[in-house]
């Protein structure tokens, strides 16, 4: 297969957008899905930012007013942090994500003195810990900056996220399964392809059967809860496995892909669209979850 270039940033931003909806309608979701769907929708869910961060480092090589940029990005963040913070708390959204990722990118391109300029990327790392896509995020925008030009830069740039979300995924599938196949446990067919969300009973058994469940999102306070915390953990243990490592195996793969096939061109404007679309969505799926 050709991988000859013929994408726009126009698709691969339509390609951002579809799956971002589809990781946050698993999200959301989860405790209403059957299992099979989360894992579905998670997976699409890797294209997301990937394609985001690499989309920030071609509109900061072309943006004629990198102040502006930064403006609209941090405007558009402080929107978006309301509908986010309805769903998932304190944790700050991913375009304050992006916005740290930007600074990065000015710090590499004006800071002439190198160890300040590893003070300011250790220090901007670090502040992003309370983001989405934190730590890794800002890593992987100065990343795709730095190895733009190299043959197989793109490649380059996933392994990272590949690694330090694929080899955990791949584990807690292994564990999940497992456990799956214990007598008395939730069967994997079941899992995956039952319609109803596990009971409060159920949750109790997975917080004393599956601590990596709990880690991830159904001990809140120190204590275990049947309430929806708007993440995958709130379906089937193995369906969210599943989901993580899609996301983190076929999500990043196709990313890959798509940017790999990058013509270098702008195609159609949406520039607007984009950022309008992801504080409404969020509202419209936080206000869906409150009907359920």
């Amino acid at each position: 297969m050709s991988l000859r270039p013929s994408i726009s940033s126009f698709w691969l931003k339509v390609a951002a957008i579809a799956g971002m909806t589809c990781n946050h309608v698993a999200n959301v979701f989860a405790f209403a899905l059957p299992g099979w769907a989360t894992a579905l929708l998670c997976t699409f869910g890797g294209l997301t930012f990937p394609i985001m961060a690499f989309l920030l480092c071609e509109g900061y090589r072309h943006t004629s007013n990198v102040g502006r940029y930064a403006m609209r990005l941090a405007a558009f963040a402080v929107v978006a942090q309301v509908p986010y913070s309805l769903l998932w708390g304190a944790t700050a959204n991913v375009l304050v994500t992006l916005l740290m990722g930007l600074g990065l990118l000015w710090a590499d391109e004006h800071l002439r003195n190198r160890g300040l300029f590893a003070l300011v990327v250790v220090a901007g790392v670090a502040a992003s810990w309370f983001c989405d896509w934190g730590v890794i995020g800002p890593v992987m925008v100065l990343l795709f900056w730095k190895l733009r030009e190299q043959p197989h830069g793109v490649v380059l740039v996933m392994l990272a996220p590949l690694l330090a979300f694929g080899l955990p995924a791949l584990s807690l599938t292994a564990e999940e399964y497992a456990a799956a196949e214990t007598p008395g446990a939730s069967p994997a067919i079941e899992q995956l392809f039952g319609t109803t969300a596990p009971s409060a009973t159920a949750v109790e058994e997975l917080a004393v059967e599956s601590p990596s469940a709990v880690s991830k999102g159904l001990e809140v306070a120190g204590q275990t809860t049947a309430h929806p915390t708007f993440t995958v953990t709130d379906g089937a243990p193995l369906a969210a496995a599943l989901g993580t490592l899609g996301y983190a195996t076929v999500g990043f793969g196709v990313a890959a892909l798509l940017m790999l096939k990058y013509n270098g061109r702008r195609g159609r404007p949406m520039k607007w669209f984009f950022y309008l679309y992801y504080p409404a969505h969020l509202l419209v799926l936080w206000g869906l979850a409150q009907l359920l």
